[in-house]
């Protein structure tokens, strides 16, 4: 028996000219939840901006069931894999390898999983069950592997007799360890995990494959001539999950002199005091795709729409304005042959409220037993209030059809999913941009197009909502506008699972691929809201230039912005955080010119940045003679930690009784002729920093300020280049 181991609120107000690319903006970078990764092989994760911790997942791939070379018997079943979890604290840009483990289609063990290296966060593969073989292979063990969390994978099943080879041990997962199998049937998996294949039984044949993640193959049965196969383990898989911040502003003016922010999840925005119009677009979740031969998932419903704000209040939204945005999940993809898939969930900005938008979700596509492709949900929007109106409006798309039934109908000029012509295979879902394309025999269909919104979506320009492919038996249907929807699986229930699972959808609001025999459907995607506004009409600032630099050299921080013009501007407030943009300190003041239609050149110096280094963010809240202030975009730099010693520098006579103390540089080894840089640090107060040449220059001024310190103990803090040593003196 093997042991299981546990072990922003934006009230933006510049117009920003982005000049060098001294610094990195964390505004720009996108945050999109993604799904499991199951190609195998290696690859690489970026951490997302606003991402401060992941949680990852891994499982090993499973073993091969045992196969005839020799003889005629039944063989034993392959070994699930194993499981392992770790949460890491991580940065924006950070990057981590991976590597997922293929199902062994030898006598090879499963191959492992692994994320940052392979002795980070890794889970064993299941045995394989050499060739000829009764006994059923091990599960993957979890002692071998590494993580916080880690369970084994179940143990395939040994021959039950002659005419009925054993089962494939499940995977783990975070549950527990993964399910012995006990009989040819493979065993089922804790919930997440894999389930093992079948064993043959009765006649010749092949075991069935392992499902993914890391299910063990079946043992196969050779009662005649020929070889015979034991079932391919289920390959690995990899979850990484996430939050994902709130919103992400795409721009805050630098690029376009409009802010856009995109919206990741359910939240609150707070509109900018006296905007005066903005834009609002809102992407429903696109539908699952069907079932077994099933057709693709419909996409979401799409409202683009314009809020002038002036028609109805003059002086714009009162401070302290808020609309609510919920996003719409994904419909996940039918895992039987009675359920469709499910439908796509409604997208809605400011439900209930005077600018309510709901955008219907996708319908989901019909499934091998129920072969209706589901109608698409409706899109509105509140036409009843004084100037806000619709720039485009489109309600859910229908589902693709199944077993020779219809598609599903889109709504509000949503496209229709096409419909089943055959048994063997399944109809496109509708796209927001058109009809899902009619099965062809056993060819699925393809999905209907989405539609494409630049002015929001400025660093991906995606296509939204469109309709996933239909699956079938000889060929799949592929996702519409180029993928962007899901791909309907393909392929006869012999032929590989993985092949035959309906994909996911990979851009917001489009539907899932239907399966093809005996499969499963692929999940819609998950919805998404922008809302973009122009600057100018709020701003009583306009920034020329905004940048920041650190100056390693002189260990400090230089900001530098350029206004084109200003408006009753009083000051700048320089704010600065050190952990990771939870809290912000004012650390200085700049008077503004309070009028102006010429170019004004600011300059602030940070000069005691984060002595352990890492990266440190700025930005400017730039107040009005009125009392109201906005902020200005996020700027970061890196500056490298400080090198704290002991021993290069020492005081004497210590103690002292303030006269003739002098610090004398012990190690000159230590030292390179940097300027060096002092301060007394005593428990009633703090002297300001000075900055000498020499070793003597140090030593006159302590002489003089020793003398006006009270008795005790006291700090002589010495820096030069990049370290740092702190000297206690007592003072009698």
């Amino acid at each position: 028996m093997k042991k299981s181991y546990i072990l922003f609120i934006i009230s933006v107000s510049v117009l920003i000219l982005f000049k060098a690319s001294i610094f990195i903006e964390v505004a720009n970078a996108q945050c999109d939840p993604i799904g499991p990764i199951t190609t195998t092989g290696s690859g690489e994760f970026i951490v997302p901006d606003g991402v401060t911790s992941i949680t990852v997942e891994v499982w090993g791939a499973g073993g091969r069931g045992g196969s005839r070379t020799a003889g005629s018997n039944a063989y034993g079943g392959g070994g699930g894999g194993a499981y392992s979890q770790s949460t890491f604290s991580v940065t924006s840009g950070q990057s981590f390898n991976y590597s997922v483990g293929a199902g062994s289609n030898t006598t090879a063990a499963g191959g492992d999983t692994w994320f940052g290296s392979s002795t980070t966060l890794m889970a064993k593969g299941g045995e394989s069950v050499p060739n000829n073989a009764a006994a059923g292979a091990l599960g993957g063990d979890a002692s071998l592997g590494f993580g916080d969390i880690r369970f084994s994978g179940g143990d395939g099943a040994n021959r039950v007799n002659g005419t009925t080879a054993g089962g494939g041990g499940s995977s783990a997962s975070n549950l527990g360890d993964g399910v012995n199998a006990t009989s040819n049937t493979g065993a089922t998996a804790p919930n997440g995990g894999g389930n093992g294949g079948n064993g043959r039984s009765g006649s010749s044949g092949n075991g069935l494959s392992g499902l993914s993640p890391g299910g063990g193959g079946g043992g196969a049965l050779r009662s005649g001539g020929g070889n015979r196969n034991g079932g391919t383990g289920g390959n690995g898989q990899i979850i990484i999950s996430y939050s994902c911040p709130c919103f992400t502003v795409l721009d805050n003016g630098s690029l376009s002199g409009v802010t856009i922010i995109q919206f990741n999840g359910n939240c609150t925005w707070e509109a900018p005091e006296g905007l005066l119009d903005f834009e609002v677009l809102v992407v429903a979740g696109g539908g699952g795709g069907g079932f077994g031969n099933g057709g693709g998932g419909g996409g979401g419903g799409i409202v683009h729409a314009r809020v002038n704000v002036e028609d109805r209040l003059v002086e714009g939204l009162p401070a302290g304005t808020n609309f609510e945005v919920l996003i719409g999940n994904g419909g996940l993809g039918s895992t039987n042959a009675e359920d469709q898939g499910q439908d796509g969930g409604d997208s809605t900005f400011d439900p209930g409220g005077l600018y309510e938008i709901i955008a219907g979700g996708g319908g989901g596509g019909g499934s091998e037993d129920e072969g209706d492709g589901r109608n698409g949900r409706t899109s509105i929007f509140n036409s009843t209030t004084v100037g806000f109106s619709s720039l485009l409006l489109r309600g859910g798309s229908g589902g693709g059809g199944a077993d020779d039934e219809d598609g599903g109908n889109g709504q509000s000029n949503g496209g229709n999913g096409g419909d089943s012509e055959e048994e063997e295979s399944g109809g496109g879902g509708g796209g927001a941009s058109g009809n899902g394309q009619d099965s062809d025999d056993e060819d699925g269909g393809n999905g209907g197009a989405g539609l494409q919104f630049s002015s929001f979506d400025i660093l991906l320009n995606r296509f939204f909502a469109a309709g996933g492919g239909g699956g079938g038996e000889d060929d799949l249907g592929n996702g519409g506008s180029g993928g962007s929807g899901g791909a309907g699986g393909e392929g006869e229930d012999d032929e590989p699972l993985l092949e035959r699972i309906g994909r996911n959808a990979s851009t917001p609001g489009s539907g899932g691929g239907g399966g093809a025999e005996e499969a499963r459907g692929g999940n819609g995607a998950r919805g998404i809201v922008f809302i973009g506004f122009s600057n100018a009409k709020i701003l009583p600032v306009e920034y020329a230039s905004l940048g920041a630099e650190f100056i390693a050299e002189e260990r400090k921080t230089e900001l530098t912005w350029a206004t084109a013009m200003e408006r009753e501007n009083s000051h700048f407030e320089v704010q600065r955080s050190t952990d990771g943009l939870k809290t912000w300190e004012v650390i200085g003041n700049i008077d503004g010119m309070g009028w102006s239609d010429a170019p004004v050149d600011y300059k602030f110096e940070d000069l005691s940045p984060s002595i352990s280094g890492g990266t440190i963010y700025y930005r400017l809240n730039q107040v009005n003679f009125d009392g109201t202030s906005s902020l200005s975009k996020v700027l970061s730099v890196r500056v490298s930690g400080v090198q704290f010693t002991e021993g290069v520098w020492r005081a004497y006579p210590n103690p002292t009784n303030g006269e003739q103390l002098r610090v004398n540089l012990l190690d000159r080894s230590q030292y390179n002729q940097e300027v060096i840089t002092f301060r007394i640090i005593h428990p009633t107060s703090i002297s300001k920093e000075f900055s000498v040449e020499t070793e003597n220059e140090m030593n006159e001024a302590v002489a003089m300020m020793v003398g006006n310190i009270p008795s005790g103990v006291f700090v002589i803090e010495v820096r030069w280049g990049q370290k740092i040593e702190h000297i206690k003196v007592l003072k009698k």
